[in-house]
């Protein structure tokens, strides 16, 4: 058996030494040259604004060198550090920030579709009294001016009852009814009203029957037990109680009110005593997204989810929109 010999060529050797030694000086100096990011810290002025709304954006992020700012909406970055904004469409939108070239932090922006805001001088506007006797005719009279059209419901048809400027109605049955008026056939500018129908009270007394006169002269009879008409006396008439009037939900007795919907529950007439307008017609913006209640609610109905955050807007008690922020489960 011979012995086998290795030769190592001085180099191959040398080759590998260099590289080792060009590689720990590369490490070396990148390590001792590159700069650690910083916690990037800036503010915006609103992370949910409508379409044209100027945002405000400032860094203050502490060892700042260089910024640059890429709103998300494939306009040009800016590099100062504090730009402003706008977005102009509907949407969600990352925003960027660049620190010093290399460090980055990012945001959403939700960008909602602009509110049309209402004209007053198009708004319904009608006078009736409270309440009502039932069997009484009540009266109503519009008090807008520029009218060509009138629309009257008065809550117990489910149709249009009048299109008279000044109708007279009689209700048929007592309790609380919602009355409603759109002129010049703009929905959008529904006025409502409830007018409480009571029922008349009975009579408090009831007098004695009178008794028939006997033909000829009676014979004396001595009952057993006399006949007593004390009752009558005593009788008290009937009333019927006025009404309740019908509760308008809060916050949190709509959000618990959504979801019994949504498991079917109760039914869509269940929210419109608390709503301003009909229910087709109020809107609600829900995670952003502006449309009427009804097709929110049909869009939940048999659907898994949380609500996370619910508010609303209310015009004198009652509900003119809902704000909410919900998450499918």
């Amino acid at each position: 058996m011979s012995n086998t010999k290795y030769r190592f060529d001085k180099k191959i050797l040398s080759f590998f030494i260099i590289v080792i030694i060009i590689s720990s000086g590369a490490l070396v100096y990148k390590y001792y040259n590159t700069k650690k990011c910083p916690e990037i810290l800036f503010s915006i002025s609103n992370t949910s604004a409508e379409i044209g709304e100027l945002i405000e954006f400032n860094n203050r992020t502490i060892g700042t060198e260089s910024v640059k700012w890429d709103f998300g909406d494939n306009s040009v970055q800016v590099n100062e550090a504090s730009p402003t904004h706008t977005y102009l469409k509907p949407g969600e939108y990352v925003l960027k920030l660049e620190i010093n070239g290399s460090c980055q932090e990012m945001r959403k922006i939700i960008v909602r579709p602009k509110r049309i805001p209402l004209n007053e001088d198009l708004v319904a506007k009608f006078e009736c009294v409270d309440n009502v006797t039932l069997g009484k005719p009540i009266r109503f009279a519009c008090i807008s001016k520029n009218c060509k059209s009138w629309e009257w419901r008065f809550g117990e048809t489910g149709k249009i009852d009048s299109r008279e400027k000044n109708p007279v109605y009689l209700y048929k049955t007592p309790g609380p009814k919602t009355v409603s008026l759109v002129i010049n056939g703009k929905d959008m500018y529904i006025a409502k009203r409830v007018v409480y129908v009571i029922a008349p009270e009975l009579p408090k007394n009831i007098n004695k029957p009178a008794l028939p006169k006997p033909k000829g002269k009676p014979a004396q009879v001595i009952p057993d037990k006399p006949e007593d008409y004390s009752s009558y006396d005593n009788m008290k008439a009937v009333t019927q109680k006025e009404p309740e009037k019908p509760k308008v939900m809060k916050d949190d007795e709509l959000q618990a009110a959504i979801v019994s919907y949504s498991k079917g529950r109760i039914k869509i007439a269940q929210f419109a005593p608390s709503f301003c307008e009909r229910v087709e017609s109020s809107t609600i913006e829900a995670n952003g997204k502006l449309m009427n209640f009804k097709e929110f609610l049909d869009k939940i109905y048999s659907q898994d989810f949380t609500i996370k955050e619910l508010r609303t807007i209310r015009d004198n008690g009652c509900i003119s929109q809902v704000i909410l922020k919900y998450k499918k489960n």
